[in-house]
């Protein structure tokens, strides 16, 4: 199993870490001299190059960890709805770790932490904005697929 994965170790500490974020975004909007968070697409790319910097300096943490993962799922929710779920020690891709569904810019789930990984490896500030704009251009062209072959009949 890959070690990056296992964020979190229970039920028990995902819902600690949600009932943690607004603690955790209040913490990002003040060390990054933001009034308050509004989730826009600058913040999202001064949020990573943020955590990109304390990464290159050895200063990622796994509260700081968990702050990023907040921060990009809170981001999704913000801009294209969803809720926190959490995917357990059987998830077959990304075990004890906490997912965004039920939003309109994927089509099953987002984990953070496989974005926070793919920001932090490839120094790359753009790249969770980028993606959700990109997944959400793939649902709607899936949505519409599916409703052409099975249009809606009239009552």
């Amino acid at each position: 199993m890959d070690s990056k994965y296992n964020t979190l170790k229970n039920k028990k500490e995902f819902e600690k870490f949600v009932s943690d974020i607004p603690k955790y975004l209040k913490e990002l909007a003040s060390v990054n001299e933001y009034k308050k968070l509004i989730f826009s697409e600058d913040e999202v790319k001064n949020i990573s190059k943020y955590f990109i910097d304390l990464d290159q300096t050895n200063s990622l943490s796994t509260t700081e960890k968990l702050k990023f993962i907040a921060y990009l799922g809170e981001f999704l929710i913000h801009n294209f709805g969803g809720e926190w779920f959490f995917t357990g020690n059987k998830d077959a891709f990304t075990p004890n770790e906490a997912y965004i569904g039920k939003s309109d810019a994927i089509v099953l789930r987002e984990c953070p932490i496989d974005s926070v990984y793919e920001i932090l490896e490839n120094k790359n500030p753009n790249f969770y904005y980028d993606k959700l704009i990109q997944n959400r251009e793939n649902k709607l062209e899936i949505d519409n697929i599916f409703s052409n072959l099975f249009p809606k009949k009239k009552k």
